[in-house]
């Protein structure tokens, strides 16, 4: 019944620290791997929304007019709106790709308003404005305000949806085309829009 040998603790001691050592490790480790899950998964939605605000925005880009109809322009922040937070965390080092994603659903936002209220731009006039011009001659320039902006607005959106994209590359690969119809094109194959 002799005492315990101090090499024996001490063997016991090192293993000890070293199972917790690896214990730590792998916890690190497994955590890393399920936040750049999470982040893929997340881009991976967020693409797809901006893919379909893409191709609205291009219509709205060369056709304003056509925006009259916002039944047709769905522009959507669904996916945006419910993952914001969580996506901005897991982008932490990549501020320039948060910021652009902020940029896009920010004008997305205005377009939408836009569709929305089109008669936005002509209560903005001020009252000198309006007692100097018809009603007519109000509402025309009002609609040609109104289209510039939705052009140019669009045309701003469409450009950061595309920088949006190139930036996820980094994360999800290959840039989907979700609207992939040909049997022998993979929906993960690149085309000219995506």
């Amino acid at each position: 019944m002799g005492g315990v040998d101090l090499s024996t603790l001490l063997e016991g001691a090192l293993g000890g620290a070293g199972v917790l050592l690896l214990s730590v490790f792998y916890g690190r480790i497994e955590t890393a791997r399920n936040r750049r899950r999470e982040r893929e998964g997340l881009l991976r939605i967020i693409d797809a929304e901006v893919y379909e605000n893409n191709r609205l925005l291009r219509v709205i880009r060369e056709n304003p007019d056509l925006a009259k109809y916002p039944s047709l322009f769905a522009l959507s922040t669904d996916a945006w709106d419910q993952c914001r937070t969580r996506l901005s965390e897991l982008l932490s080092k990549d501020q320039d790709h948060v910021f652009v994603l902020v940029r896009h659903y920010a004008l997305v936002v205005r377009i939408r308003a836009l569709l929305e209220d089109p008669d936005a731009l002509a209560a903005g006039l001020s009252r000198k404005e309006r007692r100097g011009r018809t009603v007519r001659e109000r509402v025309a320039d009002a609609e040609g305000e109104r289209h510039n902006l939705l052009s140019t607005l669009a045309n701003r959106a469409l450009s950061d949806g595309e920088e949006v994209r190139r930036k996820g590359e980094r994360y999800i690969g290959a840039l989907p085309d979700y609207y992939a119809v040909d049997e022998g094109q993979s929906a993960t194959e690149p085309t000219e829009d995506g």
